[in-house]
């Protein structure tokens, strides 16, 4: 079948409207599977971590979305656990991310990997405190995450600079 570029395009954009679209995310995870659905966070949701380290960040980014965490060992909204991970490279970091319908689990095997968890979970939440749901796995690609900013040939205002200094520091 032959198509021209305006029928091609067409059949393009049918194919992405009908997928779902995964957040923008900095940096973009490896791996990233959308399904159909959101889930919303409730007001009081619940926390069950394994570990205290993997805690503290997520409840105070739920803190700052709105919403008032709570430590809970059963029916949590949210579960932080540690087991193995996809991670190709080695390097700390890897976790992750799943979100179903009702209710959102982070595998980590290491604290970096429950900060970039958390991280992930901060840009898909919506101001209604809802996220889409999707499996999302990641691990770095370098032992140090960074962020170059060339402001000799790429001219931004100071308010821009300061905006994307803030998201390279989350």
């Amino acid at each position: 079948m032959i198509l021209s570029m305006k029928g091609f395009l067409g059949y393009l954009l049918i194919g992405v409207a009908m997928a779902a679209e995964p957040p923008a995310w900095i940096p973009m995870p490896r791996e990233v599977a959308m399904n159909e659905g959101r889930f919303t966070l409730p007001k009081d949701c619940g926390v069950q971590l394994e570990r205290p380290t993997d805690g503290p960040r997520l409840i105070a980014m739920l803190r700052e979305s709105g919403l008032a965490p709570k430590a809970s060992s059963t029916n949590a909204a949210i579960e932080v656990k540690r087991a193995a991970v996809k991670n190709p490279t080695g390097f700390p970091g890897a976790y992750q991310l799943d979100v179903s319908s009702s209710r959102i689990v982070i595998t980590t095997n290491d604290d970096l990997g429950a900060i970039h968890a958390t991280e992930t979970l901060r840009q898909a939440l919506d101001a209604k405190g809802s996220l889409p749901c999707g499996k999302v796995e990641d691990w770095p690609a370098f032992p140090v995450r960074g962020f170059m900013l060339d402001t000799g040939r790429n001219f931004q205002s100071v308010a821009l600079l300061k905006e994307q200094i803030e998201v390279m520091a989350r």
